[in-house]
C-alpha cells in the first residue's frame, strides 16, 4: 500500500494539485497500547507520529497515527467484527497490543 501511495504522489497528486496521501497507522490494544501511566507523547503512537513523520513527508506522504488503545479493553470478537466502523476504512497498519488483558498459560510467580 505504501509503494502505491507513494506512486500516487509523483504522478496523479503532484499534477492534479491533490493533498498528499496518507499513510495511517492505527495502534490498538489495553492499557499499555493507551500508554496509561505515561505521558500521551510517550506511548507507542506519540513515539512512531514523531520518529517516522519526517521521513514520510520527505517522500510526499502525510504519516497519522492513531490510538485506539483502552484500559480493560479486549481483543474479543467485537473488534474483529467491526473493524472497519472501529477504526476506519483507510488503514495500512494495524498494530495491536492486548499482553495485559490475555489469558496466560504461564502461572504467576
Amino acid at each position: 500500500r505504501i509503494i502505491i501511495k507513494v506512486l500516487h504522489e509523483q504522478g496523479v497528486s503532484s499534477q492534479n494539485n491533490d493533498p498528499p496521501p496518507t499513510f495511517t497507522w492505527i495502534t490498538a490494544g489495553d492499557a499499555t497500547a493507551a500508554g496509561h501511566g505515561n505521558l500521551l507523547d510517550q506511548s507507542y503512537t506519540s513515539i512512531l507520529q514523531d520518529t517516522a513523520g519526517g521521513a514520510f513527508r520527505s517522500v510526499g506522504i502525510t504519516f497519522e497515527a492513531r490510538n485506539y488503545g483502552m484500559g480493560q479493553y479486549s481483543s474479543g470478537p467485537e473488534l474483529g467484527l467491526c473493524m472497519n466502523e472501529v477504526f476506519g476504512e483507510d488503514v495500512d497498519v494495524l498494530f495491536s497490543d492486548f499482553a495485559s488483558l490475555q489469558p496466560s498459560w504461564e502461572p504467576v510467580r
